[in-house]
């Protein structure tokens, strides 16, 4: 599957099955949540200049980082500004992607080695090979319910 601008996506971990999440309660926390199909786990595409800009259709807030030194565990959250990003297939499996920050190591990651419950922080890490919970499947309509 190619990602297109302009079309809209859940992004889902490939270790835990869980969807990045914009948090509902506070609108900036960046999560991983099982998926439910709500509109703050759908992230709408925009493509200029190479670079990937993801808005959340719930809030109309941006896929970015929190303030202060880029590093380890830095935590992604929502923004009011676009913020640019690369998204690249992973090098072992190219069905499933990395996205990084540009010009940089360090990728979207759920945390905890991937920990596949609800409230899991998404953070940036330096990309490691073994790292399935470093890559997202980009899935277009289509979300599961939770149990009941």
């Amino acid at each position: 599957m190619s990602i297109q601008a302009g079309n809209t996506y859940i992004l889902v971990n490939a270790k835990s099955g869980t969807a990045l999440d914009l948090s509902g309660t506070d609108g900036y926390s960046v999560l991983g949540w099982n998926q439910h199909g709500g509109d703050n786990q759908k992230w709408e595409l925009s493509h200029d200049n190479n670079q990937w800009v993801f808005r959340n259709v719930g809030s109309g807030k941006y896929l970015g980082l929190a303030e202060g030194e880029l590093g380890n565990n830095h935590p992604v959250h929502g923004v009011n500004d676009p913020v640019a990003w690369d998204i690249f297939p992973d090098h072992d499996n190219e069905s499933v992607y990395r996205i990084f920050v540009p010009g940089t190591k360090f990728n979207v990651d759920l945390s905890d080695h991937g920990n596949p419950d609800n409230g899991t922080p998404v953070t940036i890490w330096g990309k490691w090979q073994a790292g399935v919970n470093q890559t997202w499947r980009f899935e277009q309509g289509k979300y599961f319910l939770d149990q009941v």
